[in-house]
C-alpha cells in the first residue's frame, strides 16, 4: 500500500493507537483525550484491536492488543463481551499449540 493511510477509516491506526493499553496503568491525562476524541468510534477500534490480535503471532502483541480492546471496551455502555472472550480463548489454545513443550513442534 502506498501513501499514508494512518487515520483514515479504512486503516484503524488512528483508532486502535488512542486505546494504548499502558494508560489506565500510568494514569495518563491524555488517555480520556484520546478516547474522546474516537468516541464515535470507540466500539469499532475495540473489534479492530481484537481482529489484530487474531492475526499476531507474537504473543507479547497479542497481549498489548487485547488489553487496548480491555481498556476500549470500558467505555462503551451494553459491550457485547463475546468477540473478546472467544479471541481470548482462541489465542490461549493457539499459543499453547505453538509452545514445543505442550502442543505442536513448529520445525
Amino acid at each position: 500500500m502506498v501513501g499514508n493511510t494512518q487515520g483514515t477509516p479504512e486503516h484503524g491506526n488512528a483508532r486502535a493507537g488512542s486505546l494504548n493499553p499502558k494508560w489506565p496503568t500510568r494514569r495518563n491525562h491524555r488517555a480520556d483525550e484520546y478516547v474522546r476524541l474516537v468516541k464515535d468510534q470507540l466500539d469499532e477500534a475495540v473489534g479492530q484491536c481484537i481482529k489484530a490480535a487474531g492475526y499476531e503471532f507474537d504473543p507479547e502483541n497479542q497481549k498489548m492488543l487485547m488489553k487496548a480492546a480491555q481498556f476500549g471496551k470500558c467505555f462503551i455502555p451494553d459491550v457485547d463481551s463475546e468477540p473478546y472472550v472467544k479471541m481470548c480463548r482462541t489465542l490461549r489454545v493457539l499459543n499453547a499449540v505453538r509452545n514445543p513443550n505442550i502442543g505442536i513442534p513448529s520445525q
